[in-house]
């Protein structure tokens, strides 16, 4: 693969490639200080950020390259300039380019046109990055990635899950997706499609949070993403109160961990005493986001 837009397009085979690399990075950072010396990396963002700009940013500087931050929202492409004329002038100037937006298509559009690797920062579809960043969690926490009971619980239709199916899919895990029976918050079409497909009954969909009990890891994720209207919140926080993230649902599974990608809003999706609680792995799941990033750009890199 040359560019990573969603992990439905990689096999099990590249992802533990991936994992298997950002392990070694870890522990030994200093071997990998000159794997991208004299490389640079465009970061074009459309939406806010902290970890995905941070993590690049780090992840370039401690492999020896240089990331550049650019603003989509002053960029002459809002007056006019088109889209393949720009991915084509900035081919020439850079080696790797990571964009966080709010169109897939878009995305599509900029790997389409790159002759240079590609990498999905989040789009308003798929959030492949943060899924590799877990699935390292997972495995340093299990050693494996097979045969655990994981759940989602919250908001299912957003970007976060959809990388979670398509990344989960891969692996032989029970996959909980625990969420308020309305369209709303049901996984789309498309990724519905692909569980029918491909979940071979690992994944399922769950509407009663009270069912769940006895699991290795329970995720979650905010119910007011950047996307999301504020004259929502009042409603969305109605329909998702039962599935909040608390001291009785973690009881029920007290040897599991629990995981949330961040921004993370207390006393909502997750009480206090669960995030910061000795179940919670929320920092190692967020450190986890510059090692992979490190391991995702060498291997891009090879791919040029």
């Amino acid at each position: 693969m040359k560019d990573l837009i969603t992990l439905k397009d990689w096999t099990q085979d590249e992802i533990n490639h991936i994992i298997d690399e950002s392990i070694k990075i870890k522990f030994n950072p200093k071997h990998y200080l000159d794997s991208l010396k004299g490389k640079t990396l465009l970061m074009i963002f459309e939406k806010p950020s902290l970890r995905t700009r941070l993590s690049f940013e780090a992840a370039m500087a401690k492999l020896g390259g240089s990331a550049v931050f650019y603003d989509l929202n002053n960029a002459p492409l809002k007056k006019g300039e088109s889209w393949e004329d720009t991915i084509g002038v900035i081919s020439r100037y850079y080696d790797f380019i990571m964009a966080r937006l709010f169109n897939h298509d878009l995305a599509k559009k900029i790997a389409k046109n790159s002759t240079i690797p590609f990498i999905n920062g989040l789009t308003d579809f798929n959030h492949p990055m943060q899924v590799l960043a877990d699935l390292l969690t997972i495995k340093e926490k299990f050693n494996n990635i097979e045969k655990l009971n994981i759940s989602y619980f919250g908001d299912a239709n957003n970007n976060y899950t959809h990388s979670l199916i398509y990344g989960l899919s891969k692996y032989n895990v029970n996959f909980s997706i625990v969420c308020p029976p309305k369209e709303d918050y049901m996984p789309n079409e498309i990724v519905m499609q692909h569980i029918k497909k491909n979940n071979k009954n690992k994944i399922k969909i769950i509407h009663n949070a009270n069912n769940i009990q006895n699991q290795d890891i329970i995720m979650t994720d905010t119910w007011m993403s950047y996307h999301i209207n504020d004259k929502q919140k009042e409603q969305r926080q109605k329909d998702l109160k039962p599935y909040q993230i608390n001291k009785e649902i973690m009881s029920k599974s007290s040897n599991g961990y629990f995981m949330h990608l961040m921004p993370a809003y207390r006393e909502q999706e997750v009480t206090t005493d669960i995030i910061d609680g000795k179940q919670s792995i929320i920092f190692d799941q967020a450190e986890n986001r510059m090692w992979t990033s490190m391991a995702m750009l060498i291997y891009l890199s090879s791919k040029k």
